[in-house]
């Protein structure tokens, strides 16, 4: 699963910061997503070096969140980035 690894977004994504919620274009699906503060914060680490306790960890400082929670607020979000098609299924080497 996206949890048990250090999630990366796909590259070929278009992402947009638009007010105060960031947008992202997949031409493959043809859909287009929005995304709130707390997953764009979420989002924004999914960047292939941080694994997900290192995610929720920093969510929970820079929003004043229990680790707990924030763990399943990060594992959520990138169970559904994962749904969505959002991640690379595998990290390259």
């Amino acid at each position: 699963m996206f949890w048990e690894m250090k999630p990366l977004w796909r590259d070929d994504l278009q992402v947009r910061q638009v007010g105060d919620e960031l947008v992202i274009l997949d031409r493959r699906s043809g859909l287009i997503h929005q995304l709130n503060g707390t997953a764009r914060y979420i989002w924004n680490r999914c960047d292939g070096n941080a694994g997900v306790e290192e995610i929720a960890s920093s969510l929970a400082e820079e929003y004043g969140l229990i680790w707990e929670c924030s763990r399943q607020d990060v594992e959520a979000a990138i169970g559904k980035f994962g749904e969505l098609g959002l991640l690379m299924a595998e990290q390259p080497r």
